[in-house]
């Protein structure tokens, strides 16, 4: 029998680790971090440098915390309102998504001293992005969930995507937008397009993302997004890889859409067992290291192999995140709708503001824009349900409807005709 596998930490060529956080509006869940409005207000405020200006800040306190992958920005496009993320899309227009896609990524992906000047426009006079230490570290940025997640039936979650060819390339835009940005890895959704897992969507993850495209980053799965498709354990791994999957995570012990997970030493074995047996091409786990030391390089942590970066303390200042320039910038977009269209949804009042999670200052720039301290200068970008979209986009999305009556019974056959008497 085999010794059991050493953890890969304890790799002897000390290859340094991709650490990944989901740092989609600032990395929030670090303690004490600055917590940014989420896509749908950067959004609705349309100001790309804003964008990118947001994206450079989340990768400076990324870095700072030791890590150096982030798993944002999330290109979504939500046609529906009944999703319950919708808050993590841009808007409902591709093209303003693709916009930002670019411009988040820039931001995420941009070497300390250019995030500095990306962020310095939005920062009180004087006030400057400052990082030293590992603070200053390079960080990779991850387009996701490809694709089509926020196209789903009715807005279900993790759901299906009917589309055809037309609306399909609509969703993929945000994706050649980030890809032409450089952005390092893109993770897949759980949810379906046209009946087809994307975890096991050979056609786009290979086929238009990394042939089409060109993409030369890495693909990750999303957690646990492996264990959704069907099989056992090496079946289910061996259709991601060959699909186009280049990096697995497990979550554990975690169990994802019913379907328990497996450990890593399981993953490891199972997929050396598919190898051996030729059901995933050796080729296909070539391309997928290369992939994943590629982004590694892109971001200084192996050249060709080197040792992880030193242990230095995080900067401790933060010169963004500022009440006025940042809340102000971004409070305008988080107050979305007009009036016009307020007044009918809501029964004839004034309007109505809505604010999705608005970070660490939205409480003042939520007052500031109610007492009229600044002006609401953003329009909702994605449409309401029953709603003409107040801002951006051209699609309407219809209300729930009531589900349909049962048919009626079949009517009793006639009898038959009495033959005729001699």
């Amino acid at each position: 029998a085999r010794p059991p596998r050493e953890p890969p930490s304890r790799h002897p060529r000390r290859v340094p680790l991709l650490l990944g956080i989901d740092a989609v509006h600032g990395n929030a869940l670090a303690t004490n971090a600055t917590i940014l409005p989420h896509n749908i207000g950067l959004g609705a405020a349309d100001d790309e440098s804003l964008t990118a200006a947001a994206g450079a800040a989340t990768a400076t306190e990324v870095a700072a915390a030791g890590l150096n992958w982030a798993f944002g920005p999330c290109v979504a496009s939500p046609r529906d309102s009944r999703w319950g993320r919708t808050y993590e899309g841009f808007g409902a227009d591709e093209q303003l998504v693709s916009r930002h896609a670019a411009a988040a990524v820039t931001g995420l992906q941009a070497p300390a001293d250019e995030r500095a000047d990306l962020t310095r426009p939005f920062l009180p006079a004087g006030a400057r992005l400052v990082g030293r230490g590992r603070a200053r570290g390079r960080v990779a940025a991850c387009a996701k969930h490809f694709a089509a997640d926020g196209a789903t039936l009715s807005g279900a979650d993790e759901g299906d995507a009917d589309l055809d060819a037309v609306g399909l390339a609509e969703h993929l835009l945000p994706y050649r937008a980030a890809v032409q940005a450089g952005v390092l890895s893109v993770m897949v959704s759980y949810s379906s397009v046209r009946g087809t897992k994307m975890h096991a969507n050979k056609e786009l993850l290979s086929g238009f993302l990394k042939e089409h495209l060109g993409f030369g980053g890495l693909v990750v799965s999303d957690l646990g997004g492996v264990d959704q498709l069907r099989g056992g354990s090496l079946t289910r791994f061996a259709a991601a890889i060959n699909a186009g999957v280049d990096m697995v995570m497990l979550p554990g012990t975690w169990t994802a859409g019913g379907a328990a997970s497996v450990s890593w030493q399981t993953f490891l074995d199972d997929v050396e067992r598919a190898v051996l047996s030729g059901e995933v091409p050796r080729a296909r786990v070539d391309d997928a290291a290369a992939r994943v030391l590629a982004v590694k390089a892109a971001i200084g942590l192996v050249s060709p192999f080197g040792d992880p970066a030193p242990e230095v303390e995080a900067d401790s200042e933060r010169g963004f995140g500022s009440r006025g320039p940042w809340a102000h910038a971004t409070g305008g977009g988080e107050g979305g709708g007009e009036g016009g269209e307020s007044a009918r949804m809501a029964g004839g009042v004034g309007a109505v503001v809505a604010a999705w999670l608005p970070g660490s200052e939205g409480g003042g720039a939520i007052a500031d824009l109610l007492f009229g301290v600044a002006p609401f200068r953003g329009k909702l970008p994605l449409p309401w349900v029953g709603a003409y979209p107040a801002g951006h986009g051209t699609i309407t999305v219809a209300p729930p409807q009531p589900p349909r009556p049962p048919p009626p019974p079949p009517s009793p056959s006639p009898p038959p005709p009495t033959p005729p008497v001699a």
